[in-house]
């Protein structure tokens, strides 16, 4: 009983780690989708990381630094941030 109960405990973090793998592919994927420039060849997304781990989309209105933006992050120990910010980089609402 004590060795189906290792071997149950082994997959399960196996199991763990292929999620992860899955979504980190899922996360990749969507990056590409999602980075494609505009007819002027401006950035209108940014998917990137910060020193902290933190995991972070960008989508910019007119273009990077240009108008309104909306930032979705997440780290590795928080909770989902969203933040949308005016044409002048102020935040104007957030969540949470």
């Amino acid at each position: 009983m004590e060795t189906l109960a290792k071997r149950l405990g082994r997959l399960e973090r196996e199991n763990r780690c292929l999620k992860l793998a899955g979504a980190l592919v899922l996360v990749l994927v969507a990056a590409v989708v999602l980075m494609g420039h505009d007819a002027r060849g401006g950035v209108r997304a940014e998917l990137g990381t910060l020193p902290g781990g933190t995991v972070r989309l960008i989508l910019y209105d007119r273009g990077y630094g240009e108008g309104t933006s909306v930032v979705l992050g997440v780290g590795p120990e928080t909770s989902p941030v969203l933040i949308f910010r005016d044409k002048d980089g102020q935040v104007i609402w957030s969540a949470p």
